[in-house]
Formats: structure tokens, sequence, C-alpha cells
């Protein structure tokens, strides 16, 4: 059973135990979050359920595994026969 929850104006596809990774939420290490269900449906295509804008009555709990910074980038700014050159 997969389904459809929205978190921070992104959607996502989840199913039982399955790990995703989403933008800050702004709650603490190992806390319970709920999410809205905007549809849910079978992978065979027999059961087909969609909210207008999200199913009453059902919610997807899931725990915060904790943070993580992503790859450090670098920026590199210059302007050509000006001898300027910055590197973030």
């Amino acid at each position: 059973m997969y389904a459809v929850i929205q978190c921070k104006g992104h959607q996502y596809i989840v199913t039982k135990g399955s790990k995703i990774v989403v933008d800050s939420i702004g709650t603490e290490d190992k806390e319970i979050n709920n999410f809205d269900v905007l549809a849910v449906f079978e992978a065979d295509g027999s059961h087909v359920a969609v909210g207008s804008p999200v199913l009453k009555n059902v919610t997807v709990v899931a725990d915060n595994a904790g943070t993580a910074k992503g790859e450090k980038i670098n920026v590199l700014k210059f302007k050509r026969k000006n001898r300027y050159e910055r590197n973030i």
C-alpha cells in the first residue's frame, strides 16, 4: 500500500517502513510527526482513495531519525580585467 503525503509544500510517496529525506520541519530528534495524506492506493491498482484536499481520518505517523547536512558547495565570483576574484 502506498500513500501520498504532504510535508512543507512537497509531496512524497511513502510505504510502510520506508525512509525519506525531507527539508527541515523544525522538530527535535526522535520526535513523532503526523502528516496529512492526500491519496492512498494499492500497488496493483485495486484500491484507490483520493482526498479533496486530504483524506479524513487517515494520517501517516513518522519519527525523526536525525538531521544531516548536505554537500559543501563552492561559489566562485570573478570579474574579468579587474583582477577581482572571490571564492566562497
